[in-house]
């Protein structure tokens, strides 16, 4: 599609309009992005490789070998779960098990993910 001239190249803070905008995360790529999509009133979020296991909103400093940058994951880690804990954003993992989407809360300093089907 790029050499086609069909692609847009954007920045990892894209908005395309208030439905869909990007969120930088890197740490498990330099330019990884999450996906937001806002529509009904209800906010969910793609979060790629962001997070491979629940566990990880109670452990974000735990990070899989294959982050490129294991701090920079885990600090976007915390940045993400502090941004929409206790939100109603609906998390939208590629890797959780079924049923994947949840919501997080605020545990202390720790985060809670709560599978919702």
């Amino acid at each position: 599609m790029v050499a086609a001239g069909q692609a847009l190249l954007v920045d990892d803070d894209f908005a395309l309009d208030d439905t869909f905008w990007l969120t930088p995360t890197p740490g498990h790529s330099p330019c990884h992005c999450c996906v937001n999509i806002r529509s009904r009133g209800q906010h969910a979020v793609v979060i790629g490789d962001l997070m491979h296991h629940a566990l990880q909103c109670r452990e974000p400093g735990w990070s899989t070998i294959f982050d490129w940058d294991a701090d920079e994951a885990a600090r976007s880690r915390r940045r993400f779960l502090g941004k929409v804990a206790g939100t109603g954003s609906f998390v939208l993992p590629i890797h959780f098990p079924h049923p994947t989407t949840g919501l997080v809360e605020a545990d202390g300093n720790r985060f809670h993910y709560k599978f919702v089907r």
